[in-house]
């Protein structure tokens, strides 16, 4: 429903997401999600995705966004729960680069756990916005469908003030 394709994926956006991946088939649902073995391989991630996303990547940006949402860069919860601060301003600056753009997952995640007055601006608009159908359904296209037409809206309401 919702075409990203206007984006261009950066071959370390795809290396990420790989990496990623890979962390989480090896997590076992116990406990804290990370480990020494994969932060500096994250470290290494961040470092590679920071200049293309700098650059304007709205992928990029929202892979740096996503480093610091899912707490990659720390080995335990404590090391994680003491930059929290810094790695929510962090991840918001990056999420509001790419929703700027119209990348809507950005956009998406910017009003769920951006932090500051954007995220909060974010926040009440979206109330003011329908992103289910009129109906109940299990139907995910229908459902995808109603998030794309919500998410456009907000976009337009936050950014552009017309129609994309």
């Amino acid at each position: 429903m919702y075409d990203v394709s206007k984006f261009v994926m950066p071959d370390e956006v795809k290396a990420f997401q790989d990496d990623d991946n890979l962390r989480g088939e090896e997590w076992n649902g116990d406990g804290w999600h990370m480990t020494a073995k994969w932060v500096p391989v994250f470290q290494k991630h961040k470092a590679m995705l920071e200049p293309i996303a700098e650059s304007g990547s709205a992928w990029a940006q929202y892979a740096t966004a996503s480093i610091y949402m899912c707490c990659l860069l720390h080995p335990d919860e404590d090391t994680a729960m003491k930059a929290a601060e810094n790695d929510n301003r962090e991840c918001t600056q990056w999420l509001l680069m790419a929703a700027r753009q119209g990348f809507l997952p950005a956009l998406d995640n910017l009003g769920s756990v951006g932090v500051g007055s954007e995220a909060d601006r974010i926040r009440a608009l979206t109330k003011s916005i329908k992103f289910t159908p009129d109906q109940i359904t299990n139907d995910i296209q229908l459902l995808e469908k109603a998030w794309v037409i919500g998410m456009k809206e907000l976009y337009r309401l936050a950014f552009s003030g017309k129609d994309e």
